[in-house]
């Protein structure tokens, strides 16, 4: 049934060159560069703050750039164009449903405003239909708004926007307001629906979880500006900088100093990490929970790390232990060990090959 919703509308580019965004003075969006390729899914992702949400609010229409910026959707300038004429398809946090109206006049409303293809009224309630039946909320369709869930509500909102086949879709942290086990199974949903249609759709969050399991790439932003662009294996695998390692899942950063031989931790004399590309004189090496070798704590291997247990935990998928090491600092280690772990005994570890991050400094 996805196959054919947005038959006939093409997979559009976006292209920002110089783009900033000032506000009574202050610039709160730094100028920045970036291409969305026709038809991928990409995150722009960082804490509050940092400025994602104008950058997508900029990319609708609802925002205007700061003079000498450009905003080019394959290759034609709407930089100044408002929301209506750019033919994109907004998600908000809020739903922003239309509390006077049904499911379905919720639904086909972006049908009836002129912009976009023009549908016969026949048209028009076929597409509400197809899109009610590919977002499983056909049974809905005369419900009023206050009569749905948080999930039917967004699932309405989705709906909305996707059935006047837009250019691009723009999501701004469309799951925050439900429960988690709600926000886990629409954030599948979203993923498929997505890969089914091939459109351009650029999601604000964050949830480092979700812009993992959405994003074809992820833009990493904190302070107004670009911190990193990759995939997330890309992201998670070589971070730019500490920000990125610590903001994208758990990492612990191991102080010390990089030699010739490889890394020696503050508290110990021998190296737990070969050498590799870090700098001589860097104090840090990162890695994350899961990147570890669980040893016995006897063993004499090189390479070993041995700290106090602090707290253990079984999280059904793995373990996680919290270790005091040598040097005095708390690390956090995951992994399946079949043998319980007690607080204050002896934990041994080594690095996996290619467990380094780099990342060289605090």
């Amino acid at each position: 049934m996805t196959n054919n919703i947005l038959s006939g509308t093409q997979s559009t580019a976006i292209s920002l060159k110089n783009t900033c965004k000032s506000f009574d003075g202050h610039q709160v969006l730094k100028p920045l560069s970036l291409e969305v390729k026709a038809g991928e899914t990409l995150v722009l992702l960082g804490p509050s703050g940092c400025g994602k949400t104008t950058l997508l609010r900029m990319i609708s229409g609802l925002e205007t750039p700061d003079a000498g910026s450009a905003i080019l959707f394959n290759g034609e300038d709407v930089t100044r164009q408002p929301i209506e004429k750019r033919h994109v398809g907004m998600v908000f946090q809020s739903y922003a449903l239309f509390p006077n109206m049904n499911v379905r006049g919720n639904v086909g409303y972006g049908l009836t405003t002129g912009q976009g293809e023009k549908l016969s009224k026949a048209d028009q309630r076929a597409r509400v239909d197809q899109m009610l039946k590919m977002m499983r909320i056909d049974e809905l369709a005369e419900r009023s708004i206050d009569q749905l869930s948080g999930g039917q509500r967004q699932r309405v909102a989705l709906a909305r926007a996707i059935a006047p086949r837009p250019r691009v879709l723009l999501l701004d942290e469309p799951l925050t307001a439900l429960d988690a086990t709600l926000r886990d199974d629409l954030r599948m949903e979203i993923n498929a629906l997505l890969r089914q249609l091939g459109i351009t759709a650029i999601y604000v969050t964050h949830d480092q979880s979700e812009a993992m399991a959405l994003g074809d790439r992820i833009v990493v932003m904190s302070n107004g500006h670009i911190e990193q662009i990759g995939t997330p294996e890309e992201i998670y695998y070589k971070p730019a900088n500490m920000f990125v390692a610590t903001f994208i899942g758990a990492t612990n950063a191991l102080r010390g100093k990089w030699q010739e031989n490889g890394f020696v931790p503050e508290g110990m004399d021998t190296p737990v990490s070969a050498p590799c590309e870090a700098p001589h004189g860097g104090n840090t090496l990162c890695f994350r929970p899961e990147m570890i070798e669980w040893l016995d704590p006897a063993s004499q291997e090189a390479g070993v790390i041995k700290g106090c247990v602090q707290t253990s935990a079984f999280l059904g998928s793995c373990h996680r232990v919290i270790i005091e090491a040598p040097n005095g600092q708390r690390l956090t280690l995951e992994g399946n060990w079949t043998e319980p772990v007690a607080p204050n005994s002896t934990f041994a570890f080594k690095l996996r090959d290619n467990a380094v991050l780099p990342v060289w400094n605090q």
